[in-house]
């Protein structure tokens, strides 16, 4: 039932967005105040037209910037339609207070990339 509410709260602070091939979903040095949740589609993260990296559906893109709280150290360009969960950054800080568990699995995603596994 927990694990319900969880997701539930999680998706009541979603915002769904449309990018049309060639859209920037953010751009370097931007504010960093959302998180981005790829549903469809593919985005190509670059920094100052260095070599992209291309994303596809499932990767969340801007939390690391968002929880350091930097601006966008890439830019995020959808390569082919795509759509995407949107995330404000009060509101997963108000989610993340109230639920530990949401709190745990982040720091556990974050060690892990930190470590590279």
């Amino acid at each position: 039932m927990r694990a319900s509410c969880n997701r539930l709260a999680a998706c009541a602070i979603c915002a769904e967005a449309s990018y049309a091939a060639g859209e920037a979903l953010y751009r370097e040095n931007e504010a960093a105040d959302r998180i981005f949740v790829l549903l469809e589609g593919e985005v190509a993260m670059a920094r100052q037209g260095g070599p992209a990296l291309k994303l596809g559906p499932y990767n969340v893109l801007g939390a690391l910037a968002m929880l350091a709280g930097t601006s966008q150290s890439e830019s995020a360009l959808a390569t082919l339609p795509s759509r995407a969960l949107l995330i404000d950054q009060q509101d997963f800080y108000d989610l993340m207070a109230d639920d530990f568990n949401l709190t745990q699995g982040l720091l556990r995603m974050l060690a892990r990339k930190a470590a590279g596994t």
